[in-house]
């Protein structure tokens, strides 16, 4: 966790991850299988799934779309 207080934070579960991302439940499941770049850890998992900091998951995107970008032929 960066130097963000706890009220800072932007908490999502799986729904709200999947359109952050603009992508199904399904797809970020997949996603989180990867390693480079490496989908997030979770912030917290409850009982009702995993909770992950929006910010870093915006985070994860950008580096995954630029990885993309310089990367593609």
């Amino acid at each position: 966790m960066s130097d963000r207080g706890l009220a800072d934070l932007r908490l999502g579960g799986l729904y709200e991850v999947a359109a952050l991302l603009g992508i199904s439940k399904a797809a970020v499941a997949a996603r989180r299988a990867t390693v480079d770049p490496p989908f997030p850890e979770p912030f917290a998992r409850l009982r009702c799934g995993p909770i992950w900091d929006l910010e870093q998951v915006e985070g994860y995107e950008r580096e995954r779309r630029r990885r993309f970008i310089v990367e593609r032929p």
